[in-house]
């Protein structure tokens, strides 16, 4: 599904998680992993960071830390995501995104936007996460 559509943001990287909290990727997994990361960062895509996580009581975000080390090593690209569903999950658990990002080192975010409001061309735009508010 990446190569056929390489989508400008990957989410649910890891959604195993929901259903196996506690999942550890096998070898084999593991290697489809890398792999994918490796094809997203390859071609620019961004990495979604789902806090809905936390409201399942993670101790992290979808994807976990194992996950988030291996993209930022790879030189990989993150953006928020609450993965609301519905008006009254909006921002849901943001609040915990200023810590989070600190303790894996993540010092910028990216998002979508528009260079204008007549622009149809989605572009890619970062912002450093002490200004996030």
């Amino acid at each position: 599904m990446l190569k056929a559509l390489q989508p400008l943001v990957v989410g649910h990287f890891d959604l195993i998680r929901i259903y196996a909290i506690d999942f550890t990727p096998t070898p084999k997994v593991w290697s489809r992993i890398t792999r994918n990361v490796d094809y997203v960062v390859h071609y620019g895509g961004l990495f979604e960071l789902n806090s809905r996580a936390w409201k399942k009581g993670l101790p992290g975000t979808y994807p976990l830390p194992d996950i988030i080390s291996y993209i930022k090593h790879k030189g990989g690209k993150f953006t928020l995501s609450d993965d609301s569903h519905g008006p009254s999950e909006v921002g849901k658990c943001y609040s915990n995104f200023p810590i989070y990002l600190k303790q894996n080192g993540i010092d910028h975010v990216y998002y979508l936007d528009k260079d204008t409001p007549e622009e149809t061309t989605v572009v890619v735009k970062k912002i450093n996460v002490q200004d996030l508010k």
